[in-house]
């Protein structure tokens, strides 16, 4: 099912948005694409500040994806669009207004077909319609200004193939070229009345935020077969139920290769860091308790430098060691990068039933985002995501059942037995635990009384231990401060790990999750993607719950 591209796929490119205005009319368009040939391979680099590039040029594995806005217009419009698709980018058309409605501007039959195949083409078709014809005898200026806004608005850099001249109309190129430098952003003027000059306005400026972030997510070494394994298994876990049969394949297929192997990227390293996490604070604990025997040990066979001094080199040793570990796990960022890919799984794995459904899982015009805002390249990493996926196909009415039973079996009903089994056993982890350090503090109190015996012994008797005795006695020391230092280090851990909270919050969730089942079923598309946006909610809000519990519970506390 899955192949050995599976590694490629599943990284994140650094995407760059371009907008596109210019004339419809050219000359020497040969030039003219010779100019934008050169931008797209690497004079779009002038646009960023110099410590941009610098990171941009050392991330070997984050490739850079662009994603031209277009209208697709005659002229300008289409030749930008044409060469960002021949360099493997990806085509954004933004319509001024319904597509029969703007076929009409388009005189000549190559002109309406050329439209059409570009438009083919799109990965996005979004129409800036603001009125009709015959309400408004400003209609065509009205939406031209409005697609020359809304191009700026959703671009990094702007490109215009321009004379330099002021604009002919309403929202011509001169309009929509101060709109871009007014808001700040960078501009190639590739020049229309001297074909192969091409100027930078604003350039220097722009930022490459989130590509380190990107880069290590794409650069972190996972091993082709498991990541393949990986993917073949989500798809059955998520297509597994009889309900998931009725769906349409390409949006699965949709699920299968722009999703999973992101989401089994972020899983496996979310995996790996958090075992290196829970190691780290094991071994962190479990060091601390000996450390606190050994300089017990060195006080109390003080008189014996023999005994003694092993004993300070040993704590010394327990407490570097200890230092080491905590300094090189936060170097490596194990703790945010756990959460970070936990939170960026989880999110992918809400749009697998949202993608299958034939919807996309972005928040609509208004709506909050159901994300943690300072998780800001999780948020830019799952929405170029998203981005890969073409247009889908809304479910039609009479599908809807089919959907909602998938949506229920698959999704909800899943995460329910999830949930329920996840609070058993870590109610079932965190008693052991408790178990243990309630030992710890038992063992303790028994040998805190053993030792108070022979002093007593001593005070009644006038005998004070000696040899084999005193040796006893010294050791029953140790033992007696040690003892409650690894009953704190127990109770630390289970602190560290949160089971007792993690545990109560999935009850709590498996509780919500029962009460959706029982809503009535939606008889709409829009309906049943409210429903699948509650749902939605609902599983951010409890990954945001969890990510704020556990963003505390850092490694340095054992120290």
């Amino acid at each position: 099912m899955y192949n050995q591209y599976s590694n490629i796929t599943s990284k994140v490119s650094s995407s760059f948005r371009i907008g596109v205005t210019g004339h419809r009319t050219l000359h020497d368009t040969s030039a003219l694409s010779t100019c934008l040939q050169n931008f797209l391979n690497t004079g779009y680099l002038e646009a960023f500040t110099p410590e941009a590039m610098q990171t941009l040029a050392k991330a070997t594995n984050t490739t850079v994806a662009f994603t031209v806005i277009s209208p697709l217009a005659e002229g300008a419009d289409r030749l930008v669009a044409d060469a960002v698709l021949k360099h493997g980018g990806t085509l954004e058309a933004l319509l001024p207004m319904p597509q029969e409605e703007y076929e009409k501007d388009f005189i000549t039959p190559e002109s309406k077909s050329e439209f059409r195949e570009l438009l083919a083409q799109s990965h996005r078709i979004t129409v800036t319609d603001c009125g009709t014809p015959l309400d408004d005898p400003n209609y065509r200026q009205k939406a031209y200004l409005r697609v020359g806004e809304e191009t700026v608005a959703r671009c990094d850099i702007l490109i215009a193939l321009w004379d330099g001249l002021p604009s002919r109309g309403v929202g011509g190129t001169a309009d929509v070229v101060a709109l871009a430098l007014e808001q700040k952003k960078p501009v190639f003027i590739v020049s229309t009345s001297q074909p192969g000059k091409m100027e930078l306005l604003n350039g220097g400026t722009l930022q490459a935020k989130f590509i380190s972030e990107l880069e290590a997510f794409n650069s972190f070494p996972i091993d082709d077969a498991e990541l393949e394994a990986c993917c073949a298994s989500t798809y059955q876990e998520v297509f597994a139920s009889a309900q998931s049969e009725t769906l349409p394949e390409h949006c699965k297929e949709q699920v299968k290769t722009h999703l999973i192997p992101a989401y089994c990227r972020a899983s496996k390293i979310a995996e790996s860091f958090q075992g290196r996490y829970k190691l780290v604070g094991r071994l962190g604990y479990l060091f601390s308790t000996l450390s606190v025997a050994f300089m017990a040990f060195a006080v109390v066979f003080a008189k014996h430098p023999l005994f003694s001094i092993p004993g300070y080199i040993a704590e010394l040793c327990l407490l570097a060691s200890l230092y080491f570990m905590i300094h090189r796990a936060e170097h490596a960022r194990v703790h945010p990068g756990w959460l970070e890919n936990r939170a960026l799984a989880e999110r992918l794995r809400t749009a697998f039933y949202f993608v299958a459904c034939g919807e996309l899982p972005l928040p609509r015009s208004g709506q909050k985002p159901g994300y943690r805002q300072n998780q800001s390249w999780v948020d830019r990493a799952f929405h170029q995501i998203i981005s890969r996926i073409p247009d889908l196909k809304r479910p039609e009415p009479s599908s809807l059942p089919h959907y909602q039973d998938f949506i229920k079996t698959a999704w909800v009903q899943d995460q329910i037995a999830y949930h329920t089994k996840n609070a058993a056993k870590l109610t079932a982890k965190n008693a052991q635990l408790k178990r243990w350090g309630m030992l710890c503090f038992k063992l303790a109190i028994g040998v805190s009384l053993i030792h108070l015996g022979f002093a007593l012994y001593g005070v009644a008797t006038g005998h004070h231990a000696e040899g084999l005795l005193l040796v006893l006695e010294e050791l029953l020391s140790v033992v007696a401060i040690t003892l409650p230092a690894a009953g704190a280090a127990v109770g630390g851990y289970r602190t560290l790990l949160e089971q007792s909270r993690i545990a109560a919050r999935s009850r709590a969730m498996a509780q919500h999750l029962s009460t959706l089942i029982e809503q009535p079923a939606a008889d709409t598309p829009e309906a049943f993607r409210r429903h699948l946006e509650q749902i939605q909610e609902l599983m951010l809000i409890e990954s945001e719950d969890w990510l704020a519990l556990m963003e505390h519970a850092e490694l340095e506390r054992i120290a």
